[in-house]
């Protein structure tokens, strides 16, 4: 028997029971849920029909039978576990998938304290250029404080900020603080 921490199924608005936003918040285990209201049938501009994602992620193992128990009021049979909880919270929004509808974050409920993760794993090549953008701000802008850095990508490359607080952030640190050494060498010589 299949046991996960993290599960999932989706339902139909019009199959649930009055009032089920407040017997999924009475739960008290952390789930997410987004209306997906806008797709597209893939094989034609035909709207699909509306339908919820359910995102549900135990804090310890949980059989099918004790999450279909937890939501038995929904109605719903297929559940299935999640094999990527970083993939699925995406999915929640098909940040992945270009040719769908795109969803706001924001339409998502989040209870139960669940923590969503929209993160993801950059190729190295991907890295590099992020990285390579980031020295040409640096450069183009003469940048000599790591914060600089920091707030600039905190308000306008959200994108760089992975990379920051990642295992290269150490080298570019290095590397503004050498300019500014530079510059202050530079000066003090002249």
């Amino acid at each position: 028997m299949a046991r996960s921490t993290t599960w999932t199924f989706v339902c139909w608005p019009e199959s649930l029971p009055e009032g089920w936003q407040a017997l999924m918040a009475d739960l008290h285990v952390p789930v997410a849920y987004i209306l997906h209201d806008s797709d597209t049938l893939s094989d034609s501009e035909e709207d699909a029909k509306p339908h919820v994602h359910v995102l549900v992620r135990y804090d310890s193992l949980k059989s099918l039978e004790q999450v279909r128990a937890d939501f038995a009021f929904t109605g719903i049979e297929y559940i299935e576990p999640v094999r990527s909880f970083k993939s699925m919270c995406r999915y929640l929004v098909h940040m992945d998938d270009p040719d769908k509808h795109q969803y706001s974050k924001d339409d998502i409920t989040a209870l139960g304290g669940i923590s969503l993760d929209f993160s993801r794993k950059y190729s190295r090549d991907e890295e590099l250029s992020v990285v390579s953008d980031i020295t040409a701000f640096i450069e183009d802008n003469d940048v000599t404080e790591f914060a600089v850095v920091w707030v600039y990508a905190s308000n306008h490359e959200p994108r760089w900020l992975d990379i920051l607080a990642g295992k290269s952030s150490y080298g570019i640190s290095q590397y503004i603080r050498s300019r500014s050494f530079s510059s202050r060498s530079a000066v003090a010589s002249g």
